[in-house]
């Protein structure tokens, strides 16, 4: 007696079995988990092998659009529209996410991340391209791709502020804190300023506290913070530092008096600033930075200054040491700013 063997499954029945199996998966509460770790693995792997210079080769579509004149930290919808014309529905965006199945327009909604944003980098990196910009966009990204610009260790998160005073008991009550913040920043998994802000750190090494008494006197540490359970931790963070400020007290070198700003100077650059970005299309932030213009006025050139060298100082450094040099002028013509040579 013979049996007829079953047919084997046609494509059209794998797709669905396929399709069946993927939906059921994805209605389970620990999908975007599992999602989520193959994607951290797969990164991993794609880091670390032959292909690793496409793994490391991001473009911030952000950075991107400031390139291109598209505004500075411009939405993704926004971004979207201007460069795509697309319109995205945003109904879904308030909708309950953690409800499964995830709806039509959910999904929709979801895949938009995606398929939108493939779209517009295409589109940005060629118009960078003929435009001559694409370099200017890879410095920025060599910098946001740097290992060191992410690193979380407690031990070197005062370097993230700015010390005030050149005095070493000050500087390690600094240190001692932000390290006491940083590690309960990562073991919360919460912002550094929800735990404790930067001005909090700044007058706790300030004024010493070494009792709950003595932080109930500080304002800028939240009323009642240091009776919470977290607040212990602090307060033992700082009467360490307090009474051992050879054991956190970085190395402080002398303090660099810089030269005064002359009056007006800051305000003078920020009018040829605005200029120069409007007549290249780039936003003001991508040439030049508060913090640049501050030193360009002080009379500093060094390389170092990023609006003083490559494409920023062909574009804008040059100009500004001219002008505060009284070889550039500047005029209102018709409501526009005129610049001529002196």
């Amino acid at each position: 007696m013979t049996t007829a063997s079953n047919p084997a499954p046609r494509p059209p029945e794998i797709l669905a079995r396929t399709a069946r199996s993927l939906r059921d998966f994805l209605k389970q509460e620990s999908a975007g988990g599992i999602v989520l770790m193959a994607a951290a693995a797969i990164a991993v792997l794609w880091a670390n092998s032959p292909l690793s210079p496409a793994y490391f080769a991001m473009l911030d579509t952000q950075v991107a659009a400031m390139a291109l004149g598209l505004g500075d930290s411009i939405s993704y919808d926004n971004l979207v529209q201007r460069v795509l014309k697309r319109q995205i529905d945003k109904s879904s965006q308030f909708t309950d996410w953690t409800r499964r199945p995830l709806s039509q327009k959910q999904l929709v909604y979801a895949l938009g991340d995606v398929t939108h944003l493939r779209d517009a980098y295409l589109k940005m990196r060629d118009e960078l391209e003929q435009l001559g910009r694409l370099g200017w966009v890879r410095e920025e990204m060599a910098d946001l791709e740097d290992p060191a610009k992410y690193d979380t260790d407690p031990a070197k998160a005062w370097q993230r502020l700015k010390l005030r005073k050149p005095k070493k008991d000050y500087a390690a009550i600094v240190v001692a804190v932000a390290a006491w913040r940083e590690t309960m920043a990562q073991e919360l998994d919460k912002p550094r300023r929800r735990i404790l802000k930067d001005d909090a750190i700044q007058e706790i090494a300030s004024q010493k506290p070494r009792s709950e008494g003595d932080f109930g006197q500080l304002r800028a540490v939240p009323n009642g913070f240091i009776r919470s359970k977290f607040g212990n931790g602090l307060l033992e963070a700082a009467i360490d530092a307090i009474d051992n400020p050879d054991k956190y007290a970085p190395e402080l070198g002398p303090r660099v008096q810089n030269a005064q700003i002359p009056a007006g100077a800051p305000e003078l650059l920020k009018v040829l600033l605005k200029h120069v970005s409007e007549e290249n299309d780039v936003v003001p932030r991508l040439i030049a930075n508060a913090a640049d213009i501050d030193r360009i006025a002080r009379g500093e050139t060094g390389d170092e200054i990023a609006a003083m060298s490559g494409w920023r100082y062909d574009m804008f450094g040059k100009r500004a040491q001219a002008l505060l040099n009284g070889k550039l002028a500047v005029s209102f013509e018709g409501g526009q700013v005129r610049l001529f040579d002196v």
